[in-house]
């Protein structure tokens, strides 16, 4: 249906609705949040994912640009 041009008028609507959420001050809050939530996860274990990981192996032949 989104290859329609009803599909995509619906698609558009969507999208409009998301970014006006986006602008809600409750929205942003709760965005601010989260992120800085994140922030604090990924700062506490951040160092341990890297030491469990392993050492670095190098990309498969077909992957390397």
């Amino acid at each position: 249906m989104l290859g329609t041009r009803a599909g995509r008028e619906q698609f558009e609507k969507i999208m409009a609705s998301a970014k006006s959420a986006l602008e809600l001050p409750a929205v942003k809050d709760k965005v601010t949040q989260a992120e800085s939530a994140i922030s604090d996860v990924v700062r506490e274990q951040g160092p341990k994912v890297t030491d469990q990981r392993g050492p670095r192996r190098s990309a498969p032949p077909w992957c390397r640009a």
